[in-house]
């Protein structure tokens, strides 16, 4: 069967302060630039075949260490497990927190049952069909994010964002945002980290990012676009966009003046500095990779599996220099649309999903973390 083509309409009330990004291919994208960054070295950088005693015995070596690695993640995962103990559930352990961030503020693990609606909405904060905080989709995409077979819990523990397959309308998907905040204007330090497995259906289009939310909770007309860091977006439209690609960087809507001084210092060997990307040595449809931001302002760091894959400047703030509200952490699948649509959605290929292991942020020790105000909680089945 041929990719399905259809592309559903904008409706009437699309918001006009919603975000519409440029994406890479379409005329007026563009990025800092590569102009004096340092190009980092991958710390296990792809090797051709070996052909000599010597470069088979490093070869060997390096096998064993990724063995030794793996094992240590399986240990890992087995003590994840929940433990009865006297007939009551034990947290799992936490790993201890990266480097100087002090504490962890929010973990999800996504134990089985229903999402924890306490700690998510599951559509975007902009007006949408139901009112304030429910939009269901952004940009020219062609999924709409429904909660009806859309967040599933898997049976070992596990988030799948779940894109159904068309309903003669559009695809339903499954998205979550946070209702905690964390203020990325304060100039403390936090780290943002998730565990995900992209999909690999032609026209799928995950993401992991962080956007703001409302400067006041009692009025959404405050709700404006950047900013927006972007750890993760995964486009596969099959020919110019493929799952080993990781699309990272920042939004910069006037790029005239760039409120935000957004610029590049540090990249991974490799990275694609006209379309912000790295083409990884691997498929991110194949295995769980551990996605993560560092941000102190205005500095920002990009890591994939402890890899630093683009770090530089990116201010917290408005269009206008002030300082935006708390930043609230979003994943998503997204279907189709000009960018991940280019050439059409595999239909046959659905259902598709966004596995998410798990999401934890660190910061401060004491942070206070504010709840946003915006949203509804939709019944989830």
């Amino acid at each position: 069967m041929a990719p399905h083509q259809l592309k559903t309409p904008k409706p009437a009330n699309y918001p006009r302060n919603a975000p519409h990004r440029v994406f890479p291919g379409e005329r007026g994208y563009r990025t800092p630039g590569m102009a004096g960054v340092t190009v980092v070295t991958p710390a296990a950088p792809m090797k051709k075949p070996p052909t000599t005693d010597q470069e088979l015995t490093a070869r060997v070596a390096a096998l064993e260490a990724t063995v030794a690695q793996q094992q240590t993640e399986i240990n890992d995962l087995t003590s994840r497990v929940t433990v009865l103990e006297g007939g009551a559930p034990v947290e799992p352990p936490i790993d201890p927190p990266p480097d100087d961030v002090s504490v962890l503020l929010f973990e999800d693990l996504f134990p089985q049952g229903v999402l924890d609606q306490s700690r998510w909405f599951t559509r975007y904060v902009f007006t949408g069909p139901d009112g304030p905080g429910t939009l269901d989709y952004l940009n020219d995409e062609w999924e709409r994010y429904r909660e009806s077979q859309n967040h599933l819990l898997d049976t070992n523990n596990g988030l799948r964002l779940n894109a159904l397959p068309h309903n003669g309308e559009f695809w339903p998907s499954g998205m979550i945002r946070s209702k905690p905040l964390f203020d990325l204007a304060s100039g403390e330090e936090f780290y943002f980290e998730a565990r995900v497995k992209s999909p690999r259906g032609l026209g799928v289009w995950p993401a992991f990012w962080l956007a703001a939310d409302a400067r006041q909770p009692s009025d959404v007309n405050t709700v404006r676009w950047p900013p927006e860091i972007d750890m993760m977006e995964i486009v596969n439209n099959g020919q110019d966009d493929t799952t080993a690609m990781l699309h990272c960087g920042c939004i910069v809507h006037d790029w005239q003046n760039n409120p935000q001084k957004y610029e590049w210092k540090q990249t991974i060997e490799g990275f694609n500095g006209d379309w912000s990307y790295w083409y990884a040595p691997f498929d991110f449809a194949d295995d769980f990779h551990v996605i993560a931001l560092r941000y102190k302002r205005p500095e920002f760091t990009i890591y994939c599996d402890g890899q630093l894959i683009l770090s530089g400047i990116y201010d917290w703030c408005w269009d206008d220099g002030s300082p935006a509200p708390p930043a609230q952490v979003l994943l998503n699948l997204a279907i189709g649309g000009s960018w991940a649509g280019r050439y059409g959605c595999d239909n046959d290929a659905f259902p598709q999903a966004l596995e998410v292991d798990y999401v934890r942020v660190w910061g401060p020790a004491g942070t206070s973390l504010p709840q946003s105000q915006i949203g509804k909680d939709y019944e989830i089945s």
